[in-house]
Order: C-alpha cells, then structure tokens, then sequence
C-alpha cells in the first residue's frame, strides 16, 4: 500500500524567533514528506484531501529576557485552534530554570480538502527563542 500523506519537519542550524505575536513557526527541515503536504517556508502543512489528520508539535523554548505571556497553538485555516498549551512567564529569564518545552498532540482533527494546519506562536512583550534543537512538528492522515 503507498504511505498515506505524512510528514516531519524541523528546524535545523538555526534558532527561530517570530516577527510578530500569532506568526507560525518555520520548520524549515524535513525529514520525510510524502505526498509534498507541508511548506518548509511558510511552516504550513496542506491537506490533500477532506479527511481525518493527527498532529504532534515539540517546540523547545530558549530562556528569553522579556518573554511574557507565551502560549503555542496547533491552528486549522477553518477549524481553529486544535491544541493549545499557555506557558505564561516561564521562558522570561536566561537561566537553565527558563528553558521550556512544549508538546502538543491532537489525536484525530477532521480537516477539509486544501485546509492549512500550522505551528502558532503568541507572546505579549518579546518574542521567545524557539531552539533548533529538540523543535519538530509532523502530521499524517489517518482516512
């Protein structure tokens, strides 16, 4: 049977650091993409067909001075918000301590032909440092 459209991508060499609050995060690695379904420029994956996806997301924070209520979004371009997790103040400092990571799954999403899915970053004062290492996001089609 061919792989049903699924990919995995990351950020290599380079940390990333978003323009403004809601910006997707830029995966700009992949590691595989079968069926050509996710965007290493815009950090956008694309449903090929209506259907049911699962998603996972690791981003790994760098203690950041000034970051202040941070949060991190699996977001659908008609179904909203499928995960969020809220990190408040915890990535505000440069210490070992204000390093953080966050994982976020969502188990089944029924997503529409050409939907776009994507990594969303939100944050108030300053715009927290995704590491490149340990940071991925991937998606299959499950029917």
């Amino acid at each position: 049977l061919p792989e049903p459209a699924s990919f995995l991508a990351k950020r290599e060499t380079s940390n990333f650091t978003s323009a403004s609050t809601g910006d997707p995060v830029v995966f700009n690695a992949e590691v595989h993409d079968y069926g050509g379904v996710y965007n290493t420029t815009t950090g956008q994956f694309t449903a090929p067909s209506a259907g049911a996806y699962t998603f996972s997301t690791n981003v790994s924070f760098d203690g950041t001075a000034s970051a202040r209520l941070v949060s991190v979004a699996l977001v659908g371009s008609t179904a909203g918000t499928l995960a969020s997790s809220y990190i408040g103040s915890a990535a505000n400092g440069t210490d070992e301590w204000n390093d953080v990571v966050v994982s976020l799954s969502v188990a089944s999403a029924s997503l529409i032909n050409n939907e776009k899915v994507e990594v969303r970053l939100y944050w108030d004062t300053a715009a927290p440092v995704i590491r490149h290492t340990y940071s991925f996001f991937s998606g299959r089609k499950l029917t």
